[in-house]
């Protein structure tokens, strides 16, 4: 049982690591619907937000 926070602070790392992927990935799909139907438009506010892939 020694080992049991090694393997509590992986599944915490894991799962913040997916929570951080999932979150970028919805945010850029968010914001491309909204800028091809035409409800927003690009601001410089936006941009840096938006990660360089």
């Amino acid at each position: 049982m020694r080992r049991l926070p090694l393997y509590i602070g992986i599944f915490v790392f894991v799962i913040s690591l997916v929570t951080a992927v999932a979150t970028i990935s919805t945010r850029q799909a968010i914001i491309k619907t909204d800028i091809n139907a035409g409800q927003i438009s690009p601001t410089p506010t936006l941009v840096p937000t938006i990660p360089r892939q």
